[in-house]
């Protein structure tokens, strides 16, 4: 994403202004020795505006944060642990942001990396533009030798060509000022310059934005011509330094701008180049190795440092939490909580700055991210943004992009998950949670996250199961039960907990909250619910799985948008290999029962086989009735 460059190039060029900072404190000193030096240190600074990682320091040298122990706030876990999850522990943690805070900042970055791409290209096309024009007033130079060329169209010298670089010289010049020209010339070539001043034009498109790019560039120009004045008048010899000073001044007079990466014999302050020339002395054995030195440990400064941190991540002193059911489903809810449609056909969620680590690194997290879409009545189709993606980061913006030329949004669901990999390419879920927004949307907003709950209350023979919603409404599911049957409420890792249904410390059946199989209002109101024919928008989610299903489905009572029935669950268990053709059926007795005005879940209660007649199943399920608290 163009937020994540955007942000990698933020750290980058703050590296790069420290070096800069750095060479333009050593230029000082260094004003007298041979400008190859300079040269040195403005390529490690090249290389830091370029490079997008640092080599990471051997971890006895990388500097470890020590909090302070009144800062840190102890946080133990206390949940039993499931499968895969890790022993108790304690870390410190500090409130998150707020999600509209973070909404904010990405909305913020995201204009700004968007400015900051116009700039980049605008320069990059007007360089190109300097270059085409200069190209064609070399249509129809004259080839002298080797790589040298003659055209009467140029007033200055210079050197154009990346892979086969080309000097061209303007056709008037005497024989005298070609050669200080050559030697000048020729030295940017074996320099490797017709490489670095294009590399440098491209780090100052990239970091525009920055004035001390700018004022690096142009010094940076000025030592590169510097040295190759130097290099060409040792060439030359000490009796021709006059009449290069010379050929220096008067092709100055008549040079034009730089078109981008050529390298142009006039450039730059020659006043400066001038008195370089005039104080220019062999260096001796010592200024060499300072010198050398000096580069050594500027590149090395530039060039190490810590591991760099994922870009997309906040960047954060804390402990790293472990792993445990407590620490995965506040990270699970937090993430869900910051769902957002934008109103720019967006869609984007953030996760917490810290995500809990497993201690044996088989448990991740992963989210899917869907959006289904209406093209026409009764014709739906879906996006998938995200599959189960993994390799996340704290703190990692995501923002994907709708597609609605599949037609009207009808909803979005996010489903957060941490997967245990009990084998290769076997996984059992460690804690799971969704959330899905359906039209009238709440655009640039957060939609926030309650935790589905569901509580518990029993007056003898009466139950009534209260549901907390996603958004925080409440609903109720009342009925009655048979003499001498409870309930208790049994965790399943899954977004609701089940029900178990006992009676004298025996097993009945398992009552369990399912999500409808759509939340389209049209498609819902379209259910017959009078009819002893199973409505499969509504029961889709489990009656289209694989080896289980409903069957003998009767309506006890229906009303306008829903009902409750009796039915036949069906189970198929499949052989130690997974063969399912010589696998036989299982039948379960089952009530059903669904609203879709007052749950977006219907209800599924399963016995065991004998443990209640027709007739109390009937009653049951006639019993059932969905209300708002």
């Amino acid at each position: 994403m163009i937020e994540t460059t955007f942000v990698r190039l933020l750290t980058m060029t703050a590296g790069a202004s420290l070096g800069i900072a750095a060479v333009l404190a050593l230029r000082l000193p260094l004003r007298r020795a041979p400008k190859a030096f300079s040269c040195a240190l403005w390529a490690a600074v090249l290389l830091r505006l370029l490079c997008p990682f640092s080599i990471p320091l051997p971890a006895g040298l990388t500097p470890v944060h020590t909090p302070s122990p009144a800062a840190a706030v102890p946080y133990t876990a206390h949940a039993a642990p499931q499968a895969g999850a890790a022993p108790e522990v304690q870390t410190s943690e500090a409130p998150e942001p707020e999600p509209d805070t973070a909404v904010r900042r990405v909305t913020l970055l995201r204009a700004g990396a968007y400015v900051w791409l116009s700039g980049a290209v605008l320069l990059a096309l007007g360089s190109l533009a300097s270059l085409l024009r200069l190209r064609r007033h070399l249509a129809d130079v004259c080839h002298l030798r080797d790589n040298i060329f003659l055209s009467d169209h140029i007033d200055t010298p210079f050197v154009l060509g990346l892979l086969h670089p080309r000097i061209y010289l303007p056709a008037a010049l005497c024989t005298h000022e070609q050669a200080c020209v050559l030697a000048h010339e020729q030295a940017h070539i074996r320099h490797g310059d017709h490489v670095w001043k294009p590399l440098a034009c491209l780090a100052l498109y990239l970091h525009w934005f920055n004035p001390l790019v700018w004022l690096g560039f142009s010094l940076a120009v000025q030592d590169m011509e510097m040295c190759c004045d130097e290099t060409a008048v040792r060439q030359l010899g000490e009796r021709s330094r006059a009449d290069y000073a010379a050929v220096l001044l008067r092709l100055s007079a008549v040079a034009r701008a730089s078109a981008g990466p050529t390298l142009c014999f006039g450039v730059g302050s020659v006043k400066a180049r001038l008195q370089n020339l005039c104080r220019q002395k062999r260096p001796g054995g010592w200024a060499v190795t300072g010198g050398a030195a000096v580069c050594l440990v500027l590149a090395l400064c530039l060039l190490l440092g810590p591991q760099a941190r994922n870009v997309s991540s906040v960047p954060s002193t804390r402990q790293t939490p472990l792993l445990t059911p407590e620490s995965a489903n506040a990270c699970i809810a937090q993430t869900l909580s910051t769902l957002t449609i934008g109103s720019d056909n967006t869609v984007r969620f953030f996760l917490p700055s810290q995500l809990p680590v497993s201690t044996d690194g088989k448990t991740c997290l992963t989210i899917t991210l869907n959006a289904e879409f209406s093209q026409s009545p009764g014709v739906y189709a879906s996006q998938r943004l995200l599959d189960r993606a993994t390799d996340w980061a704290g703190g990692t913006a995501y923002c994907g992009t709708l597609d609605l030329s599949q037609g009207t949004l009808l909803g979005v669901m996010l489903r957060v998950a941490f997967m245990t990999e009990l084998e290769e390419g076997c996984y059992q879920q460690y804690a799971a949670d969704y959330i899905e927004l359906t039209a009238p949307f709440r655009y640039d907003i957060p939609v926030g996250f309650v935790p589905p709950a569901l509580q518990l209350e029993q007056e003898s023979r009466h139950a009534a199961l209260r549901c907390t919603l996603q958004d925080g409404q409440q609903a109720y599911l009342t009925f009655t039960l048979p003499f001498d049957c409870t309930l208790a409420t049994q965790e399943t890792g899954g977004s609701l907990p089940a029900v178990q249904l006992t009676q004298n410390g025996r097993l009945l059946g398992t009552l369990r909250l399912h999500p409808l199989g759509t939340t389209d209002a049209a498609v819902l109101q379209a259910v017959q619910t009078g009819e002893s024919a199973l409505p499969m928008p509504v029961f889709s989610s489990v009656a289209l799985a694989n080896h289980t299903g409903y069957t003998d489905y009767r309506v006890r009572r229906a009303w306008d948008t829903g009902a409750a029935a009796t039915a036949q669950y069906v189970r198929q268990t499949l052989t130690d290999d997974g063969a399912a053709a010589e696998a036989y059926w299982q039948e379960t007795d089952c009530v059903l029962a669904y609203d879709w005005t007052v749950l977006p879940y219907f209800a599924e209660l399963l016995t065991e086989p004998g443990a209640f007649t027709s007739a109390e199943q009937a009653a049951i399920a006639q019993s059932m009735q969905f209300s708002i608290a």
